[in-house]
This record gives C-alpha cells, structure tokens and sequence, in this order.
C-alpha cells in the first residue's frame, strides 16, 4: 500500500508538470513568433529521431545509434532555447533576487552532460559487440546519415539559442575546432574568398554533426569493402570520442558559473580597480570582496568599504561604485565607519563604604555577630555621653561589626570609576577607623570638643 501511494503520488506530480509545461508553451507560442519556428524545428527533429531508431533496429549499427544521440541533443538544444525565451519573459522577484538566468545556465550544463552520459552508453555497447559482434550491413547508413546531417544543420542554424551563442563565444576551442581552424587558415591563404565562411573558427556544433556524418559514412564504407562489424565498432567509438572533446569546454564553462566562479578574463581589471578604489579620499580598507557570475554575461558582486570617521560615506560609495559598475553591474557596497574608538558603558558601578558613626543600629547578620568585639549596648552607651578610658574600642567595634550594614545605596553614590569594562567590581579595603579621641573627665566637655 505504501508502494502503491508513492506511485501515486509521483504519478501525480508528472502529471501536474505535463501540464504546467503545456500551459507554458502554449502561452510562449501565442505571444513569441519565435516560438513557432522553434517549435516546428522540433517536431521535425522528433520525427527524424523517430525515424533513426527504426532504422536502427532494422541495421544494428552503433555509429549509427551514435548519430541518433546526437540528434536527441539537438531535441535539447531546442529545450534550452525555449528556455531562453521563458527566462526573457520573468522579472526579478524576492525569491530570485538576481532574475532567471540560473535556469538558462542549468538547461545548458544539463544537456551538455546528457550528451556526455550518452557517450558512456554508446561505448559500454560498443565494448559488449566487440565480444559477440552482431551482423551489420551498410545498406541504408549513408542515407540515414545524410537526413541526420541536414536536420542536424537546420537546428543549429535556423533557431536562435542565445544561451548556446554565448557559451560557444566564451569556452575555449576544443581540440576538434583548433586542427580545423589550422586546417581553414591555410586554406584561405590561398582562397581569400572563404575566410568569412571558415574564420576565425567554426560553429562546434555544426562541426560535430559534420564529423558524425563522416563516421558513418566512412562505417558504411569499410562494411561494404571488408564485411565486418568491427569497422562500425571502432567509428562509433571515433564518433563518441569526437562528440567528448566537443562538449567538455562548454561544460566546464557552465560548471564554472554554477560554481558562482569569477571569469578568468575579467581577473585583471577587477585588481586594477580595487587597488584605485582603495587609494579614495577616506578609504581605510576594502574588505569581503567577490565577484561571480549568476548568468551568461551577468556579473554581480559584493564589497564592503572600512571609512575613516570623518569621511562621508555618501562620497565614498558614490566613488567606489564608479569604480567598479563599469566591470561589475550587479555590485552591491556596503560602507561603515571605523569605530576603534567606541567607549563602553559600564554594565554595574560600585559605591565605596563610608562609616557613619550617627546612623541608628541595625540588626547585625550572624556572622557579624560572631565577630563582634563589643554588644551594640556599649555603643549606644557611647553615644549617650558615658566616659570610658577607651573610646575607640566602641567604634571600632561598631565598624567592625556593621559594616555590610552601613553602606549607602548605590542610587545615592556617584559610578565607581575602578569598575572595569566587563562589569566586574574590584572591592577596595575598608577605609581606616577614626584616629581615637582623647579622655575627657565630663560628658558635657566631650559634647562640645565633638
């Protein structure tokens, strides 16, 4: 049952995506007029793709199942160009802060590795035939070559692919485009007239379906004059070997991007003008800074800029963004002043005990109590004017003995100016008992001298 509900459920989100996609395309081919022809090419892809897989099995060839994976590429080629439009029509959002353009980056990189993955299979077949090699004729391979190559040619030429064009333009060449390009140059070194159609170099794509066909019919070639399959083998593996090193720049472009990676091209001039940026009126020091790109030519950045207190951070940013805007459109400065110099308020203060020989008794705690010199009685008797030979012994002992008692409250204090950043309190040693008084024969005496 759990089985069942799962199969359910996934069935259900196929479906609800089916249907999204046809709501899509259907409102792209009401409003693009590009949309039909992209639309038509793939229905001429698909039927050709069709066609190629019957005729596949009626002739076992695996060059010619090679050419087939090439044309389901093209069937993606035609996905990301709708893409392309899709994306062209959606505005920035608070969920896609920086626009669509990562989907054009991810349909690109996706196909590019489906067509890698089709690699892989076509060699673990071809590895497997090598053992028990099937029997191949070369009836038929030129003709289903030649209709690949054509379809082939009008997907790559007649639809507009942005997304493709750029990738194409910033990859490196591959080792296929290099030898044909040496090949062109020479070539038009003693035919001027061809340069415009053969330089600076050739479209890889259009080059790789040149190179399948060649394959193939070459497979068709060897099959007629020796009769073996192991000539459709090692073609198929040629074919698979070429479609690899056609692909792999431009994944590893896209990879590139995916991976938020600055451009290599643009890693020079990026310095140059942070080192400008940071000789500004004001500047302290540029921290955080990173550049990445989050679509095919669309290069965001984030900066933050330390600025001396007495700089305005106006200025500064309208300086700094002058700087770099040129180099990076998407460049988001955040400017903060310098504050090394903050004071901190004190979290606690802390107020000093004073001796208040006038302040009534207080209900001593126990463990003042144990270390009473004298009872409270002699220093009430103190303070009613009774002689005693020792009058310090009194006040020491009402010291002594109160002093938790006696202090003031903090509220009635100035802040302690010993209390450190933290809050701790340092507490400083009792102030010194009142030096003694000297004798005095008449209570009255006392009262006035005091």
């Amino acid at each position: 049952l759990a089985l069942l509900h799962e199969l359910r459920d996934a069935y259900s989100n196929v479906v609800a995506f089916v249907r999204e996609l046809a709501v899509q395309l259907a409102m792209l081919q009401a409003e693009e007029k590009r949309a039909k022809r992209i639309l038509a090419v793939g229905g001429l892809l698909l039927i050709s793709v069709c066609l190629l897989t019957v005729w596949g099995h009626l002739n076992p060839s695996m060059t010619l199942g090679a050419f087939t994976c090439l044309l389901l590429f093209d069937l993606c080629y035609i996905g990301v160009a709708l893409v392309s439009l899709w994306v062209e029509r959606r505005q920035r959002c608070l969920a896609y802060t920086f626009g669509y353009e990562r989907f054009e980056v991810l349909a690109v990189f996706a196909s590019l590795m489906l067509a890698i993955l089709g690699v892989f299979f076509v060699l673990k077949e071809c590895v497997e035939r090598a053992f028990e090699p099937p029997d191949v004729t070369p009836s038929g391979l030129a003709l289903g070559g030649l209709v690949g190559l054509v379809v082939h040619l009008v997907a790559v030429y007649s639809v507009e692919n942005p997304a493709y064009n750029h990738v194409i333009d910033a990859s490196t060449s591959s080792w296929l485009q290099e030898h044909v390009t040496d090949i062109s140059e020479s070539l038009c070194h003693h035919v001027p007239g061809l340069s415009k159609l053969l330089l600076p170099r050739l479209n890889p794509l259009a080059l790789l379906g040149v190179s399948s066909a060649m394959c193939l019919f070459l497979a068709s070639c060897l099959l007629d004059a020796y009769q073996s399959s192991l000539a459709d083998i090692t073609m198929a593996v040629l074919a698979a070997f070429v479609v690899v090193v056609t692909m792999a720049p431009m994944a590893a472009y896209c990879g590139k991007i995916l991976l938020q990676s600055t451009p290599a091209h643009l890693v020079g001039q990026l310095d140059k003008a942070l080192g400008e940026a940071a000789t500004l009126d004001g500047v302290l020091e540029l921290r955080k800074e990173r550049t990445w790109l989050t679509g095919f030519g669309q290069l965001n950045g984030c900066l933050q800029v330390r600025v001396r207190r007495d700089a305005s951070e106006q200025l500064v940013l309208a300086h700094v963004t002058n700087r770099l805007a040129h180099l990076v459109p998407g460049l988001t400065v955040q400017v903060y002043k310098d504050d090394w110099s903050r004071g901190l308020q004190p979290s606690a203060s802390w107020v000093a005990p004073r001796f208040n020989p006038f302040a009534p008794p207080a209900a001593p705690s126990a463990a003042a109590a144990s270390h009473a010199v004298a009872p409270a009685s002699s220093a009430s008797s103190f303070l009613a004017g009774s002689s005693s030979p020792h009058p310090s012994a009194a006040s020491t002992a009402v010291s002594e003995a109160n002093l938790p008692d006696l202090l003031l409250p903090a509220s009635f204090a100035p802040p302690n100016p010993f209390t450190s950043h933290a809050g701790v309190s340092f507490m400083l040693p009792p102030p010194p008992p009142p030096p003694p008084m000297p004798p005095s024969t008449s209570s009255s005496t006392f009262h006035q001298r005091y």
